[in-house]
């Protein structure tokens, strides 16, 4: 299964290159600006997110984005850099690697390289079982609904629901696990969620 890659930036040239070099390295990617990946991350699920440093602010916001996106599992962070002098900043907002540009294509491949392994790290530390089982949904102050697990984690699952969920809302999930015949109810949050109601839960465990 491909890791996701989302490419935060306005430098064309720096989004055509990293498009051009992820995908070898087993990425599926998408770019945009910074508004434009905002609201994707608030969508979707994202195993790197590279993000142009030279808008500071635009990039502090995107990162924060980042923080509330994935469940159980952290979200790699490229920082794209024209000034050095940026660098600690860079790394104190969050980034784990940085790349200087303007990079050729030469010069970016071991930084990826370096990225793709850290996912692959990431994936074996916190594994996904695609599971197919359905479950009972039910988002606070909402009713119930149906809903498929697709994945399941030791900190959340990943679903496909009735009816499109809301980032950040608090939900309840309701299932059995295959071979057993016992209920396990959990409580946790929307951590993404994409219109047609394919979405990832994180669980919060102290509140069980």
């Amino acid at each position: 299964m491909p890791f996701q890659v989302l490419i935060v930036s306005e430098d064309t040239d720096s989004c055509a290159k990293l498009s051009r070099l992820f995908p070898g390295l087993g990425a599926s990617v998408q770019s945009c600006g910074y508004g434009e990946g905002a609201l994707r991350l608030s969508g979707q699920r994202f195993d790197v997110v590279a993000i142009d440093f030279d808008d500071p602010q635009g990039a502090t916001s995107i990162v924060e984005n980042c923080s509330h996106m994935s469940p159980g599992a952290r979200v790699v962070i490229l920082a794209l850099l024209t000034d050095k002098t940026k660098l600690r900043h860079a790394f104190g907002a969050g980034a784990n690697f940085v790349l200087y540009k303007p990079f050729s294509e030469d010069q970016a491949r071991a930084t990826l390289f370096d990225v793709a392994v850290l996912v692959k790290k990431e994936r074996r530390n916190t594994p996904r079982v695609p599971v197919q089982m359905p479950i009972q949904l039910k988002v606070s102050g909402g009713q119930g609904m149906e809903a498929i697990a697709l994945a399941l984690s030791q900190h959340g699952m990943e679903v496909l629901a009735a009816q499109p969920l809301c980032p950040s809302s608090k939900i309840e999930t309701l299932f059995r696990l295959p071979g057993s015949s016992s209920q396990l109810q959990l409580q946790g949050e929307v951590a993404w969620a994409s219109p047609n109601g394919h979405a990832g839960v994180r669980f919060d465990f102290a509140e069980q």
